[in-house]
């Protein structure tokens, strides 16, 4: 009967150091493949977050009324706008139920970001996102629970606003005059705003979009701006 010759102590070492480069291998490979997929999905849905705010900012722009107050800065703008009532005044009651109570169609509307202070004065402020204010308009009653302002987080993705306002001339960088200005430019960005930067000089990227306002009464046949023709960019 032939001698069955075994494995020497020095092929197992050497079988055992060539599985752990192996397995050391793929476990880069498969670690280096997840952060690059969560990379990029956290990308993937800061610009769906933000493309979702401009809408939105977009849309409520559109109904600003040229009756009431428009103001703005370059991190802020609020304005009152004409939208539908909530669907509560839409329901159909009988005889035994409570009317529901008079809603307005006029809003008082802001969008800004939302910002909190540290309890430690040295500590940088803490940018939340990027947030609307709502209130609605109701002169009949009178009371004072319907001036209670809402506020709503839009997205936590974006920690940085600029805006500028179209005077029909050139861009301001606030609005305090009668009427409304032609055009809103938005300018987001995903990352805070280093400190001791101006906003015309934030390194990151950034999405924007030029915002035509329908109620503006200033003359049409000023100076054009790229994207005013179809609303915005």
């Amino acid at each position: 009967m032939a001698h069955r010759r075994g494995f020497t102590l020095l092929e197992v070492i050497i079988a055992l150091a060539i599985v752990v480069v192996l397995m050391t291998g793929v476990f880069v490979f498969y670690h280096r493949v997840s952060s690059a997929r969560e990379k990029v999905m956290a990308q993937v849905q800061a610009i769906a977050s933000t493309r979702l705010v401009m809408d939105h900012i977009t849309n409520e722009l559109r109904y600003a009324t040229k009756t009431i107050t428009f103001g703005g800065e370059s991190d802020r703008v609020y304005f009152y706008a004409s939208l539908l009532p909530g669907p509560s005044i839409w329901a159909v009651t009988d005889v035994t139920e409570s009317t529901p109570p008079p809603q307005s169609d006029r809003h008082y509307l802001e969008f800004r970001l939302r910002v909190t202070q540290p309890e430690d004065e040295d500590d940088q402020p803490i940018i939340e996102g990027v947030e609307r204010v709502s209130r609605a308009f109701v002169p009949i009653t009178g009371a004072d629970e319907d001036q209670v302002n809402t506020s709503t987080l839009l997205s936590a993705h974006i920690k940085f606003i600029r805006l500028q306002y179209w005077n029909g001339q050139t861009w301001l960088a606030t609005w305090n005059d009668s009427g409304i200005p032609t055009a809103v430019e938005l300018v987001i960005g995903v990352e805070p705003l280093p400190e001791d930067t101006e906003p015309a000089e934030y390194p990151y990227q950034t999405f924007r979009r030029v915002i035509f306002l329908p109620q503006s009464e200033r003359d049409q046949q000023t100076p054009t701006i790229r994207g005013l023709e179809d609303g915005a960019l």
